[in-house]
């Protein structure tokens, strides 16, 4: 849950896992918690294209972090409640940047079949050349 929030917020797999390992550790997890997270969190871009960001940065790779099997924020609560916060936090800002790649996606769409409806060329750059987070 917290390597899925670090990652949308554009950490690198440097600054999320410890050296040479592919497992969290509690102690590089809560290097993550001081004030960079909130200044990172107020300067995020959650919306519009992300060119350029690491495979694991990627939605597709966020979202099992993002949304565990069998967890539920009443279990992130028992946790610790400032876990539930981030819990709540990380599945808000995956679903409102998939919301906002939807928007994209259906805007040109709709640009798209208006030109074709219309008889004109249509020229311009299908969002997934503009955005690593969307698929073809």
């Amino acid at each position: 849950v917290m390597a899925a929030l670090a990652f949308l917020l554009l950490y690198t797999k440097e600054e999320v896992y410890p050296r040479r390992k592919a497992v969290l550790s509690w102690e590089k997890t809560r290097t993550l918690l001081d004030d960079r997270l909130f200044e990172r969190l107020e300067a995020v871009e959650l919306t519009g294209p992300r060119k350029g960001i690491a495979e694991e940065q990627k939605l597709e790779a966020v979202k099992p972090m993002a949304f565990p099997a069998d967890w539920d924020e009443t279990k992130a609560g028992e946790v610790a409640p400032v876990f539930e916060v981030l819990y709540t936090l990380g599945q808000a800002a995956f679903n409102y940047r998939m919301a906002d790649i939807e928007y994209r996606k259906a805007q040109y769409a709709k640009a798209k079949a208006a030109a074709e409806e219309a008889g004109e060329e249509f020229t311009e750059t299908p969002p997934a050349d503009l955005d690593d987070d969307i698929a073809e």
